[in-house]
């Protein structure tokens, strides 16, 4: 490496030695070392390489790669000034900016930074326009700011800081966090915490993850050294809900971290008495506690919304409020209430005037609404508006190009798909959502999306492989401390365990669904759980004794989807029991029974359901005429 960085030309050996027992082999020491030993004259260049011009002296070597470092900078003379500058800005800068907090003029701040270039610790990016400089190495920059004296350091931030306001607006625009990281390196508290506030909501818009919420914990903690008074509370308030909703993409709703972050809000309302902040912590605190599985508590703050939105009459609060409310109703299988209050809040939504909100409530409330309300409409026995509605919200979303909205309205779009039996039609569209869901790091949805593929391969006969993704997926959404959708989960894998014939642990893992369904009143998926539950009791034993457990769970499906308006779940528990009836000769009850829920659609006759209780119909129907008819 030494003979590549000398153009070929070999060095003393007691000069090697001195390298490779220095450097440790770390390349940048070498190439620093050599460097260095170049430039300080110690030695001569011949045509057959270099010799000592004295013997070296071992305090001539720095111990360390920070030694040399400052040791070669402190050789360049007032160039030195210009690195340590150039220091502040960071690893790539902008001549531009440092000519304007340089003490030299143009062409001395050119000899330097030409200088800078000769000895290797600059190079020109010649692919860049304006800022055409950087560090060689990012240890080379740390070197030449850590030179900086520590007050020197803060009145070289703050020029920069000014600059980049006064002259640069639009760069600080564009990049609020440079000006805030510099504010904040000037020990400018005040100046740096509305930087760090935009940088976070800057980072939210273009939907990223991990990066808001470090730009709103920069900025707590920024103001965690400013007085206890109530501006600085108004000010705590505002980042913690900011902090709350990106918590909620990079860690899933149901996140400690989410629930944590509402409360101090809901604290910080208390103590100010601030009324129109208090919705958005109510609406978070009852998105946490639902997606928890606590039900009752989410439902009982969704009301106290609800009623804050209809107090001020502001289509701004009402849409959100309607779709907290209805969603809430729909993971409890109340699924007209839910119906109600979903079309209301769409009846509510301007496109135009609340796209904003999406930095309130983490996705667009509108287009929430009408993926809840496509979800809804499946259950209802729906399933041509669903999965229309569903496909609507999918084009609205990637339309305004909102990567949280969208992610949400394709989920529950290819969701609705796989309640359709459209297997394939999931496997076709879910390896972009998984890469979106990876890139952006939404980990709840990254999850989810992985259960769904699984999902879908059991749809399409390959259970053995469906059934990995789903315990994959299901393990990384318990990781979210995402609950509601536990009963949903629970079908996915009973079902494929079911088909690979391991029905002891896919009983249990019905059973135990069951048992928090009905603790949390996540109710949604009861009478599909009970359906199953039957269905795999009489795998289990297809004995008279089994037959009379599996229809006891078979008529608890019926009647729990009756209960909760869930014609598509009667309808699949009705066939899963007139086919049982079938089997025991009982063929004229078992068509009176599934007739009932058949007759009542009016769409979705393409779907695998509704082929399959046809085909059962036309089978009981044909049994019942006699040859002489």
């Amino acid at each position: 490496m030494v003979t590549a960085l000398l153009g070929g030309k070999s060095l003393p050996s007691e000069v090697i030695d001195q390298v490779v027992t220095r450097t440790d082999g770390v390349p940048l020491f070498v190439e620093e070392l050599t460097e260095m030993l170049v430039e300080s004259g110690v030695l001569i260049e011949r045509d057959e390489g270099y010799q000592l011009a004295r013997p070296l002296a071992r305090e001539e070597i720095p111990s360390t790669l920070r030694n040399l470092l400052m040791a070669r900078l402190d050789r360049l003379g007032r160039a030195k000034k210009t690195a340590q500058l150039a220091a502040a800005l960071g690893r790539e800068f902008s001549v531009e900016v440092l000519s304007a907090i340089s003490p030299f003029d143009a062409a001395a701040l050119q000899e330097h930074l030409d200088q800078l270039v000769d000895v290797g610790l600059l190079i020109r990016r010649r692919r860049m326009k304006a800022s055409g400089w950087a560090f060689k190495h990012a240890l080379v920059r740390d070197a030449a700011y850590e030179s900086l004296p520590r007050e020197m350091r803060r009145e070289v931030h703050a020029r920069i800081a000014g600059v980049l306001e006064s002259s640069h607006p639009q760069w600080a625009t564009d990049h609020p966090e440079l000006v805030a990281h510099h504010y904040t390196e000037a020990e400018l508290v005040e100046q740096a915490i509305p930087y760090w506030s935009q940088a976070g909501q800057k980072a939210l818009q273009q939907s990223a993850s991990l990066e808001p919420i470090r730009h709103f914990e920069r900025a707590l903690e920024l103001l965690a050294t400013q007085p206890d008074t109530p501006a600085r509370a108004a000010k705590e308030l505002g980042l913690r809900l900011s902090l709350s909703v990106a918590l909620m993409g990079a860690h899933g709703y149901g996140a400690p971290a989410v629930g944590a972050a509402y409360e101090r809000a809901r604290e910080l309302c208390d103590e100010l008495g601030d009324s129109r902040q208090n919705f958005p912590v109510i609406w978070g605190l009852s998105a946490f506690n639902c997606v928890r599985a606590q039900l009752e508590t989410a439902v009982q703050l969704s009301v106290r919304a609800l009623s804050v939105a209809e107090k001020e009459r502001d289509p701004a609060l009402l849409v959100p409020a309607h779709l907290l409310h209805g969603g809430n109703h729909m993971w409890r299988g109340e699924l007209q209430t839910a119906q109600e209050h979903l079309e209301r809040a769409m009846s509510f939504y301007d496109a135009a005037a609340h796209g904003p909100l999406t930095a309130i409530y983490s996705y667009d409330p509108g287009t929430a609404s009408m993926a809840y309300l496509a979800m809804t409409l499946w259950f209802l026995g729906y399933p041509d508006q669903a999965i229309q509605k569903a496909r609507t919200a999918v084009a609205q979303t990637k339309a305004r190009g909102h990567v949280h909205s969208y992610v949400h309205s394709l989920f529950r779009a290819l969701q609705i798909a796989a309640l359709r039996g459209e297997g394939g039609a999931v496997l076709e569209e879910i390896p972009s959502l998984l890469a979106i869901t990876e890139d952006k790091g939404f980990p709840l949805w990254h999850a989810a999306s992985i259960f769904l593929r699984g999902r879908a391969l059991c749809l399409e006969g390959q259970a053995a492989r469906g059934v990995e993704d789903i315990r994959a997926g299901l393990q990384r959404i318990r990781d979210t401390g995402e609950r509601c959708g536990y009963p949903e989960f629970s079908v996915g894998l009973a079902e494929a365990l079911g088909e690979l014939g391991q029905v002891e642990e896919a009983l249990a893992t019905v059973d135990d669904a069951l048992d928090q369904a009905v603790k949390t009143q996540s109710l949604l998926y009861e009478a599909e759980l009970h359906r199953l539950r039957g269905d795999l009791i009489l795998r289990a034993d297809p004995t008279a004794a089994g037959a009379d457990r599996a229809e006891e769970s078979l008529l608890k499906a019926v009647e729990s989807a009756r209960r909760h308006h869930s014609r598509s779940l009667e309808l699949r528990a009705a066939l899963s029991l007139a086919r049982l009836w079938h089997r025991q000769g009982r063929g004229a009850a078992a068509r009176q029974l599934l007739v009932g829920p058949y007759s009542w659609f009016t769409e979705g006759f393409d779907t695998s359901h509704l082929r399959s209780a046809k085909a059962m119909l036309d089978e009981l129907s044909g049994e019942l005429v006699s040859p002489m008819e």
